[in-house]
């Protein structure tokens, strides 16, 4: 169901699939499809796992069953061109079998196997409907598109493409948007890479808590599916600085 992220998610759960002409369909659920099919598994699940004052802090998630559908697969329906267009560049590509699998996961999960993550991309069946092709060095619009790293845009006219950009590893530098490796966090007091400190999932865990583009996996926005809903959130994890304890 992606600043992209790679929902959550998600990511996300972002759809990438075809784009125009002549296409041989893929199997499982389309990009198009996606969003109308990713959202009442996701919000039936939400609401039969998470209370109200765990979904709060998800806007995706709204205050009834119904409108936590229309959000999710509005935001993850936004996503869906993206998705397309880098698709058509083939700079990644979009896997609808994992999708439905995804689906089906969440069709039949008991709510103890789905709340050991706070972030929808933390699902391991939704965790990314998106493979990213593009090398370091090679032209991106977005993260989703880059292998092991980011899309830096750093001096870039609006709309231009960037360049794919090696993840941080422990001690490199992460300030003017340079991002870490995902098992990395970045240091606000150094301003470099390091191990995050050990932490264990809150008993509160709720897996809507918080959703991500479905199109990049860990790399996954908070908005919920650009397909990928799933397909989001170590990456949001990556991107946000945490103060040294």
């Amino acid at each position: 169901m992606p600043s992209t992220t790679r929902f959550a998610v998600v990511s996300l759960v972002a759809l990438p699939l075809f784009a125009c002409g002549s296409v041989a369909t893929a199997p499982g659920v389309s990009p198009d499809e996606a969003p109308a099919k990713l959202a009442p598994a996701i919000c039936s699940a939400a609401y039969k796992c998470c209370t109200m004052s765990q979904l709060m802090g998800n806007t995706q998630a709204g205050t009834s069953e119904p409108t936590c559908e229309a959000m999710t697969q509005a935001a993850l329906q936004n996503q869906v061109a993206g998705i397309k267009a880098s698709e058509a560049k083939g700079r990644v590509t979009y896997d609808g079998t994992k999708v439905q699998a995804c689906i089906d996961d969440l069709d039949a999960a008991a709510c103890q196997d789905l709340q050991m993550t706070n972030h929808f991309s933390g699902i391991p069946a939704c965790a990314s409907f998106i493979q990213p092709k593009v090398a370091v060095g090679g032209a991106c619009s977005s993260d989703v598109e880059c292998i092991d790293g980011y899309c830096d845009k750093t001096g870039v006219a609006s709309g231009a493409d960037g360049a794919c950009h090696a993840l941080g590893q422990s001690g490199d530098a992460c300030a003017s948007g340079a991002q870490c490796a995902s098992t990395l966090t970045c240091d606000t007091t150094a301003m470099t890479c390091e191990t995050p400190p050990s932490s264990t999932t809150p008993a509160s865990s709720c897996f809507y808590a918080s959703a991500c583009s479905y199109a990049g996996g860990d790399r996954g926005t908070a908005s919920a599916l650009g397909l990928g809903l799933l397909v989001l959130a170590v990456a949001a994890r990556r991107r946000t600085p945490r103060a040294r304890r």
